[in-house]
């Protein structure tokens, strides 16, 4: 079992209202185009709907959910490709969607963890764990403490800022780490960094490499029947004849009086307005031709965001080998 990162992927909300010279004289016409059938489209399609919208989503793929993709073909166990996670069920609208469609959902305990090193299972309450606990603390501690101190000195204006490894290199030198000691700290800065925030610290920022928005309180849960279960949810509620499936927008005109959608299907689609949630990586490649073009801040918060890579892998061993622990993880003697 992996771990899985805060972020896989990430998609752009576009609110276009749309242009005088536009002629809304053919084609399917809405009141509302949404482009992409992942969960804020089909969250912004329920939504508009329920207030008596007109509205409809074009999906490039042959399935909904975007990055929320329940993959059951292992002897019909629902594996989460994608998302899996609830980051906190207080005041999350998606423990309300999982109530509302009867979506089971765990809480996992990060603290259950069975280490292995060297091909040995480790004592978890043993005290080389312990000190390499508290070694990654005092780490954090000393980020926060030279974040702190480099803003004071900025004052007014912006704060360099640098890569995260760089802090790391410094204090594994302060420190005099070597030998097994490193080995474990170098451990925690994978687990607890690298593998949340599914980059290297030679790509995160140390200024703000933390910063993911608002955090909601409560248990970190997951969903044993699949995250499937909303997006079935959701697009069952919109309705299937919503959702026109293989069908890539290829451009998006807009203006003043209305938007023009066309499509790989040799078809266009015509409404007031056009929600777009393609996705970053759609529109870093430019695969989806904006007239007129979206403004520079837009392309330029476009371009400035960068997309990370968080692989899963899923086994299916002959029998069970593991404890009750939550997390199998293995100490590597290289990073």
């Amino acid at each position: 079992m992996l771990k899985t990162g805060a972020v896989s992927a990430i998609g752009i909300l576009l609110v276009l209202v749309f242009s005088p010279q536009l002629s809304l004289a053919e084609d399917e016409k809405h009141d509302v185009i949404v482009v992409g059938a992942g969960i804020a489209g089909l969250g912004a399609a329920n939504e508009l709907q329920s207030r008596g919208y007109d509205v409809i989503i074009l999906e490039a793929k042959d399935r909904v959910g975007g990055r929320l993709y329940t993959d059951s073909s292992l002897d019909g166990i629902p594996l989460d490709r994608g998302a899996s996670w609830i980051h906190g069920v207080i005041g999350n609208p998606i423990t309300g969607l999982a109530e509302k469609y009867g979506a089971e959902n765990v809480p996992v305990n990060d603290d259950s963890v069975t280490l292995y090193h060297n091909g040995a299972k480790m004592d978890g309450s043993s005290e080389r764990l312990e000190k390499a606990g508290l070694l990654f603390n005092e780490f954090l501690d000393d980020v926060e403490e030279k974040r702190e101190n480099i803003s004071r000195a900025a004052k007014d204006g912006a704060p360099p800022d640098y890569a995260l490894q760089v802090a790391v290199d410094e204090f594994i030198s302060d420190k005099g780490l070597t030998g097994q000691i490193l080995t474990d700290f170098l451990y925690n800065v994978s687990w607890c960094l690298e593998a949340d925030y599914a980059a290297d610290t030679e790509d995160l920022s140390f200024l703000h490499y933390d910063e993911v928005g608002y955090k909601l309180e409560g248990d970190e849960n997951v969903f044993p029947g699949g995250y499937g279960q909303i997006i079935q949810g959701l697009a069952g509620d919109l309705g299937e004849d919503k959702i026109y499936k293989k069908h890539a927008v290829t451009k998006i005109e807009y203006g003043n009086s209305g938007v023009k959608v066309y499509t790989n299907q040799s078809k266009t689609f015509e409404g007031k307005y056009v929600i777009s949630t393609l996705p970053l990586g759609v529109l870093r490649n430019g695969d989806v031709e904006f007239s007129p073009k979206l403004t520079d801040a837009k392309l330029e918060a476009i371009n400035h965001l960068k997309l990370a890579n968080f692989e899963k892998i899923f086994f299916k061993f002959p029998k069970v080998f593991w404890d009750d622990a939550v997390w199998l993880s293995r100490i590597s003697n290289e990073k």
